[in-house]
C-alpha cells in the first residue's frame, strides 16, 4: 500500500529531528571517555609533576580532544593534595596532566606521557605555531 503525501512528510521530519539527536547522544556519550584521565595520581606521579611544573614556571593548558584554546598558565604555586588519591594544584586548582605540556627546547611536551602515564587522544608533543599553539 502506498504512503500518501501526508505519511511521506511526516517520515521525512522524523528523519530530520531524529539524526541530529541521535549525532548529539553519540557526542555527549564518547566525549567523557577522555575527562579525568590524568588527575588520579600515586603519590610518587604527583611529586614528579609538581616538581616538573615548578622548574618550568609555567605551562601550556590545551584539552586536544575537547577543540579547547590553547593557553599558556603561568605557575605561581604548585602543590599536592589527597582527594582522589593524589592530585597536582596549580594556582589553587586541580589539573589534569592529560592536557598540561611544559616548554623544553621549543617543544611543548605532553606531562602526562613525560611520566609515563598512559592518555589517549593527546600528542606527545607540539609545536608553537601549529594548531593555534603559542
Amino acid at each position: 500500500m502506498p504512503l500518501d503525501d501526508g505519511a511521506c512528510r511526516n517520515a521525512s521530519l522524523v528523519a530530520k529531528i531524529a539524526f541530529p539527536l541521535l549525532l548529539l547522544a553519540a557526542i555527549l556519550i564518547c566525549r567523557p571517555a577522555f575527562a579525568d584521565q590524568a588527575m588520579c595520581l600515586d603519590e610518587d606521579t604527583a611529586e614528579s609533576a609538581a616538581t616538573l611544573l615548578r622548574a618550568h614556571g609555567s605551562y601550556l593548558d590545551y584539552c586536544e580532544p575537547c577543540g579547547a584554546k590553547p593557553e599558556v598558565i603561568p605557575v605561581q604555586d604548585v602543590i599536592v593534595g589527597q582527594d582522589c588519591d593524589y592530585e597536582v594544584y596549580v594556582n589553587g586548582e586541580s589539573i589534569d596532566l592529560a592536557y598540561v605540556f611544559v616548554k623544553e627546547d621549543g617543544i611543548w611536551v605532553n606531562v602526562a606521557k613525560e611520566l609515563g602515564l598512559e592518555v589517549e587522544g593527546v600528542s606527545e608533543f607540539l609545536i608553537s605555531g601549529s594548531k593555534g599553539i603559542p
